[in-house]
C-alpha cells in the first residue's frame, strides 16, 4: 500500500495554510485544514473506526471499465500514482462562448491503469491559478461501470488574507489518491467501494466555478487564473470519453469541492444523459444559500472576480440578479430541469468554516471580523432545505449538530456518524438509489 508523501516544504505550506485561515476566520486550525477526500492513501486523517452497519446496496450495472483506453499520444501508467500526460484534442484556456456554454464535446479516453490502483493524469489545458499544470488521479473498477467524480476542496481566492490560505498549484500528495470515506475500497457499508473513482484536486481558487485567465484580486494576487469551470469541462470531456456507458455518475466532493460539485452538475448532466445514466449529486458542506444568508454583495464580488456571469446556466434566468444575488437559484433550476437527478446536501448546522467565508459579506461586505454566527447558519441551512430543496421533489438533506467541516472524505465521519437512527453512509446509498429523505436531528 503506497503513503502519501509530502515533502518538509509541502507540509510546512500546510501548516502555514491553516494558520492563515485560524486568523482570518478566529477558527481552530483544524477546521482550516486539509478537507478533501480524508486524508491520505490508507488512511482517512480522522481515525480508523467505522460503523457496525451496512448500507443498503446501490445499482452497480456490468462491469466495463475505461473503454477505448491507450489512445496513441498518451503514456499508460502502470503503478498508483504514476503520472501519464494526457494527449488529445483540448484546445487550452479561453472563455466559453457565452454564459453557462458546457462544450460537452467528446475528448480522449483517460489511460488504461490496473483496477484498484490510483493514476494520476494530467490534463491538457487545465491550469491551476498559478498557471501551472492541473489533473486529476482516477481508479478503475474492474466489476461496475459506475462512476464517482469528486472535488477536493481547500478555499477560496478572493482577496489576500482568502487567497494566503488557498492552493494555486497541485501538492505532490494529492496525486497518489485517496483511500478515506466514499473512496473506501474495503468498508462493507460504503455504496461506493467498487465503483470507478475520479479525484480532482483543487488549484484555481474559484471553487470550481471560473472562467477568468487574467484575474487581479483587490489589494492581493493579480494575474491569476480562475478557471476552474474551464478545466472541469476539460476533465469531463475526457471522463466522459472513458465511461460513455456508466450507469450512475455521483458528482461530490467536500467544502469548495461541494460547492463545485454542485456548480458543475449541469456539465455532467448535459453529457451523460443522453447516455442514460442515473446522475446524483452528493454536496458536502458546501450549502448555496438565499440571499438573506450568502450576501449578494458577497455573490457580486464572485461574479466579478472569477466572471460567474460567463459559467452559470444561460437559462436560469433568476440566476442574475441585479443586486449580485440570486445563486441560491441554481437549487430550483437543478430541480426543474434534471426532475430524474437525485441531490443532495450534507452540512453540520453551524459549520464553523463555512461560516467564516459567509461572514465576509457581513455590513455590506466591509466587515471587519468575518464571521457569521452559529444560529445564523443553522437557519440559513434549514430555509434553504424547506423553501427551496422540498418543493423540488428530488432533494435530499443530512444535517448534523455541532460545527464540524466536510463529512465524505472521512472513515470516521463517513462511516460513524449517526442522526435520528440514520448512518451518513446509508444515507448516501439511499440517496443513489432514489430514497430521498431529509434528515435532521
Amino acid at each position: 500500500m503506497l503513503a502519501v508523501r509530502i515533502a518538509p516544504t509541502q507540509r510546512g505550506f500546510r501548516l502555514f495554510r491553516a494558520g492563515v485561515c485560524a486568523l482570518a476566520f478566529g477558527l481552530g486550525a483544524a477546521a482550516c485544514g486539509d478537507d478533501g477526500g480524508g486524508g491520505g492513501v490508507g488512511t482517512d486523517g480522522t481515525g480508523t473506526e467505522t460503523a457496525g452497519t451496512t448500507a443498503g446496496t446501490a445499482a452497480t450495472g456490468p462491469g466495463t471499465g475505461p473503454t477505448s483506453q491507450g489512445t496513441a499520444g498518451m503514456s499508460s501508467g502502470t503503478t498508483a500514482g504514476g503520472t501519464a500526460t494526457a494527449g488529445g484534442t483540448t484546445t487550452g484556456q479561453g472563455s466559453t462562448t457565452g454564459p453557462g456554454t458546457t462544450g460537452g464535446g467528446m475528448g480522449e479516453p483517460l489511460p488504461d491503469a490496473p483496477p484498484g490502483e490510483w493514476l494520476w493524469v494530467d490534463i491538457e489545458g487545465a491550469k491551476c491559478r498559478s498557471g501551472s499544470q492541473a489533473g486529476l488521479t482516477v481508479r478503475y473498477s474492474d466489476s461496475s461501470s459506475n462512476v464517482l467524480i469528486f472535488f477536493s476542496g481547500g478555499g477560496a481566492c478572493y482577496n489576500l488574507t482568502t487567497c494566503l490560505a488557498n492552493p494555486d498549484s497541485i501538492d505532490p500528495g494529492e496525486k497518489d489518491g485517496k483511500n478515506g470515506g466514499v473512496f473506501n475500497t474495503t468498508e462493507l457499508a460504503n455504496p461506493f467501494a467498487d465503483w470507478n473513482h475520479v479525484y480532482i484536486p483543487y488549484c484555481t481558487g474559484d471553487v470550481f466555478a471560473g472562467n477568468n485567465p487574467a484575474g487581479d484580486v483587490p489589494g492581493g494576487p493579480q494575474g491569476q487564473m480562475f478557471v476552474g469551470f474551464v478545466n472541469t469541462a476539460l476533465m469531463l470531456d475526457r471522463i466522459h470519453a472513458t465511461f460513455p456507458d456508466a450507469g450512475v455518475v455521483v458528482m461530490t466532493g467536500s467544502s469548495a469541492g461541494g460547492f463545485g460539485a454542485a456548480y458543475n452538475f449541469y456539465q455532467a448532466a448535459d453529457r451523460w444523459a443522453a447516455d442514460g445514466a442515473q446522475m446524483v449529486l452528493i454536496d458536502d458542506s458546501g450549502p448555496p444559500m438565499a440571499d438573506p444568508y450568502m450576501k449578494p454583495c458577497l455573490q457580486q464580488q464572485r461574479r466579478d472576480l472569477w466572471n460567474l456571469d460567463d459559467t452559470l446556466p444561460a437559462d436560469c434566468d433568476e440566476c442574475f440578479h441585479a443586486d449580485g444575488g440570486g445563486l441560491s437559484n441554481l437549487v430550483t433550476y437543478f430541480s426543474t430541469k434534471y426532475p430524474d437527478a437525485y441531490l443532495s446536501l450534507v452540512s453540520s448546522l453551524q459549520d464553523a468554516t463555512i461560516r467564516g467565508f459567509f461572514g465576509y459579506g457581513a455590513n455590506d461586505c466591509n466587515a471587519i471580523v468575518p464571521n457569521m454566527s452559529g444560529s445564523e447558519y443553522e437557519m440559513g441551512l434549514y430555509d434553504l432545505r424547506d423553501n427551496w430543496m422540498m418543493p423540488g421533489g428530488n432533494w435530499a438533506t443530512y444535517y448534523i449538530s455541532g460545527s464540524t467541516h466536510t463529512w465524505v472524505g472521512s472513515d470516521s465521519r463517513f462511516f460513524g456518524t449517526t442522526v435520528s437512527g440514520t448512518v451518513l453512509a446509508d444515507w448516501a446509498a439511499d440517496v443513489v438509489a432514489g430514497n430521498l429523505a431529509h434528515v435532521a436531528p
